[in-house]
């Protein structure tokens, strides 16, 4: 319960890479499910459904939950993108890209341990007091963490949206 839930914990990551390339979010509408888990002690859903309409009127779907805890291959964390000209795939915690504009495919490696290089550019911003080395600052995580909030508000309403 204090992690903010499946939604917050577990998609804050492609929350911002949505709103990195689409824009701001404007309304959002959730679902969730305790799917998953059998520990009677989860009290909080473990797999959810958000959509989301961003203020350039671009429409779009989050799906997260606990998964791989079935046992089986875990679908893994991605992001598609598409338009009336390309589709942009992206996939992996390092958001490796595939593009294609009807001419043709280019794929691009994403990085390898985002992890390792957030925390090692965190590190070094402490360090130096070097701001610039951060790529995402306090306003813009906050950004995304109210589209997850809304997401458990909208779940509180029973699937109500809910307008930022």
């Amino acid at each position: 319960q204090q992690s903010g839930g499946q939604f917050v914990e577990q998609c804050t990551h492609v929350v911002d890479l949505a709103r990195y390339l689409v824009g701001e979010v404007k309304t959002v509408q959730a679902f969730g499910t305790l799917a998953f888990q059998t520990d009677a002690t989860v009290t909080v859903e473990d797999a959810m459904t958000v959509n989301v309409q961003f203020a350039s009127g671009a429409l779009g779907t989050f799906q997260t939950g606990c998964f791989s805890r079935t046992g089986g291959a875990a679908p893994g964390v991605g992001l598609t993108v598409a338009s009336a000209s390309a589709v942009a795939r992206f996939s992996s915690w390092g958001f490796d890209a595939t593009i294609d504009n009807g001419e043709g495919v280019q794929t691009l490696a994403g990085e390898p341990d985002i992890f390792e290089r957030q925390a090692r550019a965190f590190v070094e911003a402490v360090r130096t007091g070097d701001r610039s080395l951060i790529a995402c600052d306090y306003a813009d995580g906050l950004a995304s963490l109210r589209v997850g909030l809304a997401a458990n508000r909208s779940l509180e309403l029973g699937g109500q949206p809910v307008s930022l």
